[in-house]
């Protein structure tokens, strides 16, 4: 489940409405992949070059950070520890 733009969760109409159910299933490989084809795709269309591998993990561990952080602000009252 990622965040996609606007702050709305991926998946499914029915996954959305229903919140988020069971243990974080996000991993730092998933948002590297969604840096590599979101994020370094649109910078280099406004403008910025040459991306480091430094920028691209900073910017993957953000979109890590901030996925987790709306998944546990949606997910079912009963999950919580």
């Amino acid at each position: 489940m990622w965040v996609a733009a606007g702050g709305r969760a991926s998946g499914s109409d029915r996954q959305r409405k229903a919140g988020a159910a069971g243990g974080w299933p996000g991993t730092l490989r998933e948002a590297r992949t969604h840096v590599a084809i979101s994020l370094i795709p649109w910078l280099r269309s406004n403008g910025q070059a040459a991306v480091t591998s430094e920028q691209c993990e900073g910017a993957a561990r953000v979109v890590y950070a901030s996925a987790r952080k709306v998944w546990l602000e949606n997910r079912d009252a009963d999950d919580e520890d």
